[in-house]
């Protein structure tokens, strides 16, 4: 950032960013499309200057432990030319990783790898024994790093462990194509259905019909519940195209003015490492193969309960066992 925006101390938002630098992070497909994740942890950091940046205040009470942060390269930084930043979840500058410390972070994100924070530490709100009740805003913050890796579906000689007993959402979304007469792609997805499972469990259903004719404040409203519904939820789906993943990311970009980033799993990528001998890899044919069943009257729901069964019977050690016996016959 140059001199005046640090003299400032003003707010930075990705809804600053010029808006094909947006485009670029939302239609990135690197977090989208890889089915198979895993995250490497790269120690504990401290953060500063929390007290410079713009909304200090608010944006404290609302760190709270747990939170998830994203880091972000500023190499036109005045002060140091491999600056990074810490980001909170509506892209708003924290603070800085000391520039004592921040090289390997930066090469990290220079070679395109995902690191993000995650907040460890309690002395959060300002309102804390620890402020001495002078209400002032903490000036460090103490994250835990991780990188995330991917592997390449079909490249594998171990199937790792997908948590299906883990926090995520099922997703099942509808575009209608006839709507292409529209220049937002936006506009093209129909009706949306999501299963939340928190540790393992159902915790709600969201589903909503989105009218061709919708008025823009109603869509809005529509794409703001469901942003509130699942937050950064890891997104479970069976098949999902780039054009909705396109679609999404433009709903999440135009109507809400923030980046589509939550990390999206495709049972068909699972289900062709798993299930290497499955004939058809269509839903209805895997649900056919593996004798799932779904009890559900609406289609667009029981769609997301037999692709939640699929992602929760393709964890289970019996499939793992199969899968490494096949690749020992090949070998």
């Amino acid at each position: 950032m140059g001199d005046e925006k640090k003299e400032s101390g003003g707010e930075l938002s990705l809804r600053g960013i010029e808006k094909d630098g947006l485009m670029t992070i939302m239609n990135s497909q690197e977090d989208l499309l890889s089915s198979f994740s895993k995250d490497i942890p790269l120690g504990s950091q401290l953060i500063v200057g929390m007290r410079f940046q713009g909304g200090a205040h608010e944006m404290a009470g609302q760190l709270t432990n747990g939170a998830r942060v994203s880091l972000m390269r500023e190499p036109d930084n005045a002060y140091d030319p491999k600056a990074v930043m810490v980001l909170d979840k509506d892209g708003r500058r924290v603070g800085y990783i000391p520039r004592t410390s921040n090289e390997i972070a930066g090469a990290l994100l220079d070679a395109g790898k995902i690191v993000y924070g995650i907040v460890n530490d309690e002395n959060l709100n300002p309102e804390s024994p620890e402020s001495n009740g002078t209400g002032q805003v903490p000036t460090t913050l103490k994250i835990d790093l991780f990188m995330r890796e991917f592997s390449i579906p079909g490249q594998m000689t171990e199937i790792p462990r997908q948590e299906s007993d883990g926090s995520y959402g099922v997703l099942d979304l509808h575009l209608d194509i006839t709507r292409r007469k529209y220049h937002e792609m936006w506009r093209l997805i129909s009706s949306i259905c999501e299963i939340k499972v928190i540790n393992g469990a159902q915790r709600g259903v969201f589903q909503k019909e989105i009218p061709e004719d919708a008025e823009l404040d109603q869509v809005k409203k529509i794409y703001s519940d469901f942003f509130e519904f699942t937050g950064y939820l890891p997104l479970v789906e069976h098949g999902i195209s780039l054009r909705a993943l396109h679609s999404l990311s433009e709903a999440y970009g135009v109507l809400l003015g923030r980046p589509f980033s939550n990390h999206v799993i495709d049972t068909v990528d699972m289900a062709r490492n798993h299930l290497p001998n499955a004939p058809d890899y269509s839903l209805e044919g895997l649900a056919d193969y593996l004798g799932i069943e779904a009890d559900c009257i609406d289609e667009q729901e029981k769609n997301c309960r037999i692709i939640w069964q699929l992602y929760r019977r393709m964890d289970k050690s019996d499939l793992e066992r199969k899968h490494k016996s096949e690749l020992e016959r090949k070998h």
